[in-house]
This record gives structure tokens, sequence and C-alpha cells, in this order.
């Protein structure tokens, strides 16, 4: 193994091992803001994709007929 592949690798497995080890912790109320935000918007976006689905069914089945 030549010298710049023993330090990327070195490099590469510090990184997973601090990757590993990271625990970061918040305060409860931001949990919950943020939980809510991304719940609320998975639901208008899977609403509005739906609702586009439903709409272009209705007009091909409109152009056929």
């Amino acid at each position: 193994m030549t010298t710049s592949k023993y330090i990327m690798h070195a490099l590469n497995q510090r990184l997973i091992a601090e990757w590993q080890e990271l625990d970061i912790t918040y305060p409860l109320w931001l949990t919950h803001v943020v939980m809510d935000e991304v719940y609320y918007t998975a639901t208008l976006i899977l609403t509005c994709v739906t609702g586009f689905e439903v709409g272009v069914i209705i007009g091909m089945v409109w152009t056929v007929i």
C-alpha cells in the first residue's frame, strides 16, 4: 500500500469512528416542532401528489371517452 493510500485509509477510518461516536441531543420542544413540521409537510406533499395523479387519470379517461 502506498503512503497516500495508507493516509487516506487512516483518515477514512478516523472519520467513521468519529461519526459513530457522534451523539447530539436536542431539546424536547425542538424535536416536537421539527417532527410536527415534517409530518405536515409530508402530508401536504403526499396529498398534492395524489391529487395530481387522480387528475392525470381522470384526464386520460376523459380523453379516451
